[in-house]
Parts: structure tokens; C-alpha cells; sequence
């Protein structure tokens, strides 16, 4: 009985010190504490950190100027980006708007513009023409179709088998005469659609 009179002053006590607690005043974490840096996990440097921030605010600016991945943009043709080394490289066709020439000199990451030889609307108008012969049955469907990182070359993917009933002199000649643009024909054996376990 005498345990039981111990375990309810003690639940007494508990009970009594809540009401003591102004509402409000109890915090998962201290106030201010949101400002604090939070270092960097297990096997990372500050280093490494602070060129991943810079990189994605190079990054943010980049897709603040040219929204949904370039599609509206006149002359942007790709991206890549060194994580290790901290660049960017943004390769552009024709005049290059003040905006993204004005990356090169923020204080972020190391960011330069290249010439491109063709730009995401060049791939995009030779894509929708290639494809369009490929629901019209003229070609067979090929893989993908885009640029290469560098942009000076629009890849068309066939798989093998399909890359030899292609011809591939006038399919280069109509896409050319037809998008603006001349691609390079690959083949792979690797399997993308349709492939079972």
C-alpha cells in the first residue's frame, strides 16, 4: 500500500510542475538555433559543402533565366556540371543574353558559357520530325533523341536490329532539309522498352 501512496505523490508532483510551465515556453530546440550551420555529415569536408551550395546557387540563377530546362529559351542547349571541381559549364548557340553571360562573373560557382553547335530547340524540331516518321511507320521507333552533353552533336539511338533498316544518308539528308539540323545514327543492344525480368 505504501508503494502505491509513493507512486501517487510522484504522479502528484509531475502533474503540479506542468502547471508551473508557462504554455508555450516548452521548445524541441532552443530559439535561434535556426541559424546555426549544420556541419557537414561523417566523411565530408566544409570544403565539399561549401562548393555544393555554390554550385546550387550557380544552378538556382541559371533556371531563374532559362525556365523548364531551356525549352523556351532561344540558344540554350545543356548544362553539366563538375561536382568535384566545383564548374559549370553552360553551352549556348548564337548571342548570349547579358543574364547568363553575368554568371560567369557571380561570386558562385565557376561558371562558363560555350558555343554550341546546336541548341535544345534545334534537337527539339529534329526530335518531333524524327519521331513523327516513326508513328508514320517510315523508320522504326528509335530509342532517343537528343543532344550529346557538349552539344555539338544531335544523337538519334536506334536499337541495333532497327539501326540497319534505317537509311541512314536519307534519313541525315531529310532531318537536315527538314529540322536544320544533321544527327549522328547510333546503335545499341542494350534493351530500354519492353524489356522483362
Amino acid at each position: 500500500m505504501k508503494k502505491h501512496r509513493t507512486a501517487g505523490r510522484f504522479a502528484a508532483l509531475i502533474a503540479a510542475t506542468a502547471l508551473l510551465i508557462p504554455a508555450g515556453s516548452v521548445h524541441a530546440e532552443p530559439p535561434g538555433d535556426d541559424d546555426r550551420p549544420v556541419p557537414p555529415a561523417a566523411g565530408v569536408t566544409l570544403d565539399e559543402v561549401q562548393r555544393q551550395q555554390a554550385l546550387d546557387e550557380a544552378l538556382g540563377d541559371l533556371w531563374k533565366l532559362v525556365p523548364n530546362d531551356g525549352a523556351n529559351a532561344p540558344g540554350f542547349a545543356s548544362v553539366t556540371v563538375d561536382r568535384d571541381e566545383g564548374r559549370v559549364a553552360i553551352y549556348w548557340r548564337g548571342d548570349v543574353p547579358n543574364g547568363i553571360r553575368a554568371l560567369e562573373t557571380s561570386a558562385h560557382a565557376d561558371v562558363t558559357v560555350i558555343p554550341a553547335s546546336f541548341s535544345q530547340s534545334d534537337s527539339d524540331r529534329a526530335a518531333d520530325y524524327i519521331f513523327g516518321l516513326a508513328r508514320e511507320g517510315q523508320i522504326p521507333l528509335p530509342v532517343s533523341v537528343g543532344l550529346n552533353a557538349a552539344a555539338d552533336e544531335l544523337q538519334v539511338l536506334f536499337a541495333a536490329t532497327d539501326l540497319s533498316k534505317v537509311n541512314i544518308d536519307e534519313l541525315t539528308a531529310a532531318t537536315e532539309s527538314m529540322a536544320g539540323v544533321k544527327p549522328t545514327f547510333l546503335g545499341t543492344t542494350r534493351s530500354f522498352v519492353g524489356a522483362s525480368r
